[in-house]
This record gives C-alpha cells, sequence and structure tokens, in this order.
C-alpha cells in the first residue's frame, strides 16, 4: 500500500456532498494516468448476437459506458472483466485503482462501492453515474 501513501498527502478526497466530483474526478484519472491504471478500467460487454466477439469498453476513456457498467451486478461483473486479456500486472493495476477510490471516497458512498467484485471499473462507474449522470434518466 506504500505506492498509495502519496493520496493521503494529496488530500484527494470525495466529500458527502460529492459537490467537489468534477475536481475529484479530474485528480484521480490523472492519478490513474500517472500510475499506469488507466487499462484496468477496461470490461468486454459480452455480445447479444451469436459469434460476435465482446466489445471491449473502458469507464475511464468512453465514460458514456459508465450507466450500463454501473449496472451490472458482481458476478456480471467478473464475467465482463474475465473477457480482456489481463496480465498480473493489469490485476495489480486494478487492485491498487480499486484502493485508490476505497481510499479516496467519503464513507457515506461506500454503499456505492459495494457488490462491485473488487473492479475499480464497476466503482468508478458507480460513482460517476451517482454524481456526474451520462444519460438524463439518470438524474
Amino acid at each position: 500500500m506504500s505506492q498509495l501513501s502519496f493520496l493521503s498527502k494529496a488530500k484527494i478526497h470525495l466529500t458527502r456532498s460529492g459537490s467537489n466530483f468534477n475536481h475529484y474526478a479530474f485528480t484521480m484519472k490523472a492519478v490513474f494516468a500517472a500510475e499506469n491504471m488507466i487499462d484496468c478500467f477496461e470490461m468486454a460487454k459480452p455480445s447479444t448476437t451469436a459469434n460476435r466477439p465482446a466489445k471491449l469498453i473502458n469507464v475511464i476513456k468512453n465514460p458514456e459506458h459508465c450507466r450500463e457498467v454501473a449496472r451490472i451486478s458482481e458476478t456480471e461483473a467478473k464475467i465482463w472483466r474475465g473477457g480482456v486479456p489481463a496480465t498480473s500486472a493489469d490485476d495489480e493495476a486494478n487492485v491498487r485503482a480499486y484502493a485508490a477510490i476505497c481510499l479516496t471516497v467519503h464513507s457515506a458512498h461506500q454503499h456505492l462501492l459495494d457488490n462491485s467484485g473488487g473492479l475499480a471499473a464497476v466503482a468508478w462507474a458507480r460513482l460517476t453515474e451517482r454524481f456526474k449522470p451520462t444519460d438524463n434518466a439518470s438524474m
């Protein structure tokens, strides 16, 4: 966890009201990029058509997918993440990114991280949909 110790010094924190989400998201995206964690936010959306490959989506690079990813169950999340070719470095990046998110959100938002399967992509999608919905129906 020492790799994440700078988070407390940087005072990156999503407040109880979430009113600082835009600044929080901007800062966390910079952290994810600097720590080479962007690819761990990739998931493979299963195709609804037979014989078609899964579609790779990344909730950091393409936030329009946050709504869909935020609504999947923990079991579905593991299936979606399992469809992405991952190395041990990718798995480590996911653990670090998920920990960074958990360490920087107010405890009032813990329920958004529950049942995310420990996946940074799902946790991020749920936070994004809560504070910056990607469609009008979510508002």
